[in-house]
């Protein structure tokens, strides 16, 4: 889930200008018979400006959650914006993640330092 609606809206249109948000609740798609033709792979960047980051990237055959209920011959797509922006303490906002990446990589989690790291899987 990006951190808000404008996010959301420009980040589908660097893609494709066929994605439309296809729900009230913040869901986006574009037909499904097109779908997989203009779904790409997304690479995110974690990590400061300055110092290590880190490239992860959702392969395009993660991009199409599939068919959207009560939307015939919509297709929903990965990335959701909330109904209210979602921003941190320090303003920035805050994008919430989930198995589309997360399954591509092996995870180690840090719950006392709020930290994860990323290792590659094995093909």
């Amino acid at each position: 889930m990006t951190p808000d609606y404008n996010t959301t809206r420009d980040l589908y249109a660097q893609i494709d200008d066929r994605f439309v948000q296809i729900d009230p609740l913040g869901a986006w798609g574009a037909p499904c018979r097109k779908m997989d033709t203009i779904a790409k792979d997304i690479t995110i960047t974690f990590g400061p400006s300055s110092g290590t980051r880190l490239n992860v990237t959702i392969p395009k055959r993660f991009f199409n959650l599939g068919p959207y209920p009560g939307k015939p011959g919509f297709c929903q797509a990965v990335f959701s914006n909330p109904l209210e922006p979602v921003i941190n303490d320090d303003g920035r906002g805050v994008w919430v993640i989930g198995s589309p990446l997360l399954k591509n990589y092996y995870t180690a989690w840090n719950g006392l330092d709020l930290k994860i790291g990323f290792a590659q899987t094995c093909h």
